[in-house]
């Protein structure tokens, strides 16, 4: 079937059409951008239109072999999520995404994984202690919540250390952007669809590729309560609430990842 002649030129035209239409949607992009910049049109409305784009150009890219662009498409919607506030440093910040996304289309084909790994390892993470807007991060940290307020201010909290912030929307997202981003460190739920968070740390546990990566889990439970006694050993827990941030430079400080550098 890969001798196929008529497959092969149906999947460059499927390739070809992927092209252009992500084309027109950075062109729509830019035009949203532009129009932040300048102040021109309604900033809310302006920005979610970036949002809806970028959520569109995620979906496609690792199937029609762009799998980059998806990778940057969704690094970018995990810095507007965890960024704060957008203002305008932020709006250039997501135009720096969108001209990689263009430079990987306009080559005509994926990268390969030592450039893809430098393409996103440069984009922008913002510190926001200092507002300081920075592209070295101290690490990376992979966050599976559910999505609402408690992920915001958590990924939050991450970015604001210094890290840069990757979001999994479910447990197997979360196992296959691991293996794909070799993350320091993973912060998940205690409470999770279809396994608890200490079950994916056993899995993590056991998955050789994966097997050194540091697990956080979040929880609400007391921590002396007995839901938690059966923590693998690669995972540690930390309690949500006033104290998280405290709480998490501590754990920081014990493994060691506070003014980590990345090569």
């Amino acid at each position: 079937m890969a001798d196929d002649p008529d497959l092969a030129m149906i999947l460059a035209d499927m390739r070809s059409e992927f092209i252009e239409g992500t084309n027109d949607r950075l062109d729509e992009a830019d035009r949203a951008i532009t129009d932040l910049l300048e102040g021109r049109g309604d900033w809310n409305n302006n920005l979610l239109e970036v949002k809806r784009i970028v959520h569109s150009i995620k979906g496609g890219g690792t199937t029609f072999g762009f799998p980059t662009v998806s990778m940057i498409a969704h690094a970018l919607e995990d810095y507007l999520e965890t960024a704060g506030a957008i203002e305008r440093g932020e709006i250039e910040d997501a135009q720096f995404f969108i001209d990689r996304m263009r430079e990987i289309l306009d080559m005509g084909g994926n990268p390969d994984d030592e450039t893809a790994a430098k393409l996103l390892e440069g984009l922008p993470t913002k510190k926001r202690r200092g507002a300081k807007v920075q592209t070295q991060s101290i690490g990376n940290v992979l966050l599976l919540m559910p999505k609402g307020l408690q992920r915001k201010i958590i990924g939050q909290e991450l970015t604001s250390f210094g890290f840069r912030v990757s979001i999994a929307e479910n447990v197997l997202s979360a196992i296959d952007r691991a293996l794909a981003l070799k993350p320091d460190l993973v912060v998940a739920s205690m409470v999770l669809d279809r396994m608890s968070g200490a079950d994916l740390a056993g899995i993590f546990g056991a998955v050789k590729a994966l097997r050194k990566t540091k697990v956080l889990l979040v929880t609400a439970y007391d921590l002396d309560d007995h839901v938690l006694d059966e923590i693998p050993s690669n995972a540690k827990v930390i309690h949500k609430g006033m104290t998280f941030a405290r709480d998490f430079m501590e754990f920081l400080r014990e493994e060691g990842l506070t003014g980590k550098k990345r090569n």
